[in-house]
């Protein structure tokens, strides 16, 4: 079928018998159109160029967002659809990410004041997020504690994270626990057991006990988790079991240097070992 465009004069084919085209082209409908509307494309140019010449940014900047926002609740589904593409794509990626270290800051106080606003929402997200990646996750770590070798490093770090939790975290260097080892021929100091042997404190951290060799002794896991934080001459009493001659020892070396602290706690280790 042919027609006669109505700007340029030009005939052309359409291949619709009742098609609606009345220009050859894209071109021939913008220039029918200024044609059509010349004082209302006037008006508006002269508006723009008046508020150009007054600076009034602001006034143009919300109509942008405006006109944007309109076009994007008419076209959202092929505007999110290019964005993924952009975004998959590796030129996409490179971009994204020196975007990101460049504007760091923005996008972490816009990302906390969302939080802030919108409470709901973000518990709404973790507790989905949770429910897809916590049962491989929880599988995984069971499998994997079962074994031998893995078992001592988690019940090793879980000590470390109680200790520093509480404050008592060792400051001893490898050097200065290998000559603890070789004073008590690595053996418990109470019961002389070559097994399971861990490091405690004559004067416990948690009544100002300093970590030091004076102050360190080996002792199997039984008897350092029964002695705790009590004194040492009451414990010994109540277990039956004779004070060691390295820890009566030390502590007057501690006391000599002024080591044992000020507090009751030290009143009675300093009674007790003149007795």
């Amino acid at each position: 079928m042919k027609k006669v465009c109505l700007s340029c004069g030009k005939e052309f084919k359409t291949d619709n018998k009742h098609s609606y085209q009345n220009y050859c082209s894209s071109y021939c409908n913008k220039k029918y159109y200024r044609k059509k509307h010349k004082e209302e494309i006037k008006e508006k140019k002269a508006e723009y160029y008046q508020l150009l010449k007054k600076r009034d940014l602001e006034e143009l900047r919300a109509r942008g967002r405006i006109n944007r926002k309109k076009y994007y609740k008419i076209h959202k589904d092929l505007e999110q659809s290019k964005s993924r593409e952009r975004y998959r794509s590796p030129k996409g990626q490179i971009y994204y990410k020196n975007w990101y270290q460049q504007n760091k800051t923005i996008v972490n106080k816009r990302s906390k004041n969302w939080a802030r606003e919108n409470p709901e929402k973000i518990k709404g997200i973790r507790i989905k997020s949770y429910d897809k990646h916590a049962p491989p996750r929880i599988k995984y770590t069971l499998e994997r504690r079962k074994q031998p070798e893995i078992r001592k490093k988690y019940r090793s770090y879980a000590k470390k994270y109680q200790k520093k939790k509480r404050g008592y975290d060792s400051q001893l260097t490898p050097n200065q626990e290998e000559c603890i080892r070789k004073r008590d021929d690595n053996k418990c100091v109470y019961c002389l057991k070559e097994s399971s042997l861990t490091f405690d404190h004559i004067i416990p951290q948690s009544q100002e006990g300093k970590d030091i060799i004076k102050n360190v002794v080996l002792a199997c896991n039984n008897h350092n988790s029964s002695k705790r934080h009590a004194n040492i001459f009451e414990w010994c009493k109540r277990k039956k079991i004779k004070v060691p001659k390295i820890i009566i020892k030390l502590l007057k070396e501690q006391k000599n240097q002024n080591l044992i602290p000020k507090n009751e706690y030290g009143q009675r280790i300093k009674t007790d070992l003149n007795n």
